[in-house]
């Protein structure tokens, strides 16, 4: 990352910025915690890996973006909270939202070794769970990211 990171600073301007948004910890993200939760009662979590490893949360730590940032050669690093309530796999039915989880990467992974009968009692599960955040425009719950900024 650290590369990566230094790679984009030399492309850019002094005087230019990053910006750009991530997410926070898992268990900060309503929509993914909920639902996984439900999902783990009847299947085991797979290995995620290190939680500085590739994947959707490896920048969800505030303190390690800034020190991959900063190592990369970028100054002013500034992380600011962003908590917004969204609709699950982009609205819809209940239907809707648990194809959109089922097909999931998250989902595929947690449910690629079960039989079909723990898949079904998993998506029971799931549904149960969401129930609660069902609108009318579809299943919504809360959401967290970094709005990550940097100067050149």
């Amino acid at each position: 990352p650290v590369a990566a990171f230094a790679n984009l600073r030399a492309a850019t301007k002094d005087g230019g910025r990053l910006a750009m948004v991530c997410w926070q910890a898992m268990i900060e993200n309503e929509w993914l915690f909920v639902p996984g939760a439900a999902v783990m009662e009847i299947v085991p979590l797979p290995d995620l890996g290190p939680p500085d490893g590739p994947g959707m949360f490896a920048l969800a730590d505030a303190d390690r973006v800034t020190g991959l940032l900063t190592k990369a050669g970028w100054s002013d690093v500034t992380l600011t909270s962003m908590r917004t309530p969204m609709l699950i796999g982009g609205g819809g039915t209940m239907e809707d939202t648990l194809e959109f989880l089922r097909t999931g990467a998250i989902g595929r992974t947690m449910m690629q070794n079960a039989d079909e009968a723990t898949k079904e009692r998993a998506l029971e599960a799931l549904r149960a769970a969401l129930t609660p955040f069902l609108v009318a425009e579809g299943v919504k719950m809360s959401s967290a990211a970094w709005v990550v900024q940097a100067n050149a």
